[in-house]
């Protein structure tokens, strides 16, 4: 019994299927969570930038 390294291989090796077109338009709800994720990161952004510029001090 042989194993052939380049047959097990080639099965990875082989092109992927062409990815299809997004679409244009976009959902309202994708928008809002996107605004919303962005808020919130921009958010937590300047609270930890303030939390490392100024720690409490016990």
């Amino acid at each position: 019994m042989t194993f052939s390294t380049f047959s097990s291989a080639s099965k990875f090796l082989q092109p992927a299927p062409p990815a299809s077109a997004p679409s244009i338009g976009c959902e309202g709800g994708a928008i809002f969570d996107l605004i919303l994720g962005l808020a919130v990161e921009a958010g937590l952004f300047v609270y930890l930038g303030a939390a490392l510029l100024r720690p409490d001090r016990c």
